[in-house]
């Protein structure tokens, strides 16, 4: 049996799992990245790239039907990690003066709020 595309089944599959391991890779860089905007206030522009990579690929990884419920519970767990530190009282917020006032770094602070909640 084939899919769209002609691919087989067990070829999606291993498609899927090589999504979700690398969605695992990618969100685990993300959160070694982010506590440096709360603990030296640096922008969180110098991870926005990994940001929207991790977000996308665990939303991939989330949506297909390869990774077992254990796996995704561990995803989820890690997106909650994210949003922690997301709204973090000591993360990138000019109303508590926990910023620059660069907008291009509020814009990827709230693209990230945004892209998490």
């Amino acid at each position: 049996a084939s899919v769209a595309g002609g691919v087989g089944c067990g070829a999606m599959k291993h498609f899927l799992l090589m999504i979700a391991m690398v969605a695992f890779q990618a969100i685990d860089k993300l959160i070694a990245a982010m506590p440096v905007t709360i603990q030296k206030r640096v922008g969180p522009h110098a991870y926005s790239r990994q940001a929207g990579l991790a977000a996308s690929l665990a939303d991939a990884a989330l949506a297909g039907n390869a990774i077992i419920p254990a796996q995704r519970t561990q995803l989820l767990n890690k997106i909650v990690q994210v949003n922690i530190m997301l709204h973090h009282p000591d993360y990138w917020d000019p109303k508590t003066g926990k910023s620059s006032l660069n907008p291009n770094m509020t814009t990827s602070a709230n693209g990230c709020r945004s892209n998490y909640s």
